[in-house]
């Protein structure tokens, strides 16, 4: 569920997925810049995703979208989080 105060990112990850701790420190470093965002780690070893564009890992979901397969850049994280934000106001 969305709330219009808070931005959400998912990112999927395996624990025997050597590039998959670059996606939990992408996520850390995200969560700790911006107040208003929502990371959920969801571990596809534990549970496996209710949707069709989710198949590989890591994968970065922002706000129901899929942002990346594998890692992104963490500027072009930080800069699409920071647009939804300003978007609505909470920059």
């Amino acid at each position: 569920m969305q709330t219009n105060n808070v931005v959400k990112l998912q990112v999927f990850v395996k624990t025997d997925c050597e590039v998959c701790s670059r996606a939990r420190q992408l996520a850390k470093h995200a969560d700790e810049q911006f107040p208003n965002l929502e990371v959920d780690i969801v571990d596809m070893n534990e549970m496996r995703p209710e949707r069709d564009d989710v198949f590989a890992v890591p994968t970065f979901v922002l706000e129901g979208r899929v942002l990346s397969l594998g890692n992104p850049q963490e500027s072009e994280l930080h800069d699409e989080v920071a647009s939804i934000l300003s978007e609505r106001g909470l920059v």
